[in-house]
């Protein structure tokens, strides 16, 4: 609820449409909920990171967008997805994921999971000190 400049509450209501039926999102949302993969800084405010009605929210009433940073493990097995590999339950975390940016309209940064995942360079491991044991 809002209020105006006379304090008198203000309902606001928006219809909005979703790509995919309830049932499938609320699914999306139990699996990750269930798994606990998201982190948003923003837990201890009580936001629901899981509920895609909260990244709706956000955009229609306060502009706000949002990015998805995948990890390198994320990204690994959506690529294995899309190369044919037999889906087991991290892949099905990982599409959630997915689905929950297509669903929220979020953007997705997979660019710290490529870094991460990129095989060490030459030149990088000549310059850094050695660690003693």
């Amino acid at each position: 609820m809002a209020t105006d400049s006379s304090n008198a509450e203000i309902q606001m209501e928006a219809l909005i449409w979703l790509p995919v039926d309830y049932p499938s999102v609320a699914t999306v949302e139990e699996l990750l909920r269930k798994r606990d993969v998201l982190t948003s800084g923003h837990e201890r405010l009580g936001v629901d990171f899981f509920d895609p009605a909260t990244y709706i929210h956000h955009q229609i009433f306060r502009q706000t967008t949002f990015c998805f940073r995948y990890d390198r493990n994320v990204l690994s097995r959506l690529v294995e997805v899309v190369h044919g590999k037999p889906m087991n339950e991290e892949h099905r975390v990982a599409c959630g994921i997915q689905a929950l940016a297509q669903i929220t309209e979020a953007v997705v940064e997979p660019n710290m999971a490529l870094i991460h995942g990129r095989p060490p360079n030459p030149a990088e491991a000549a310059i850094q000190p050695k660690q003693e044991h």
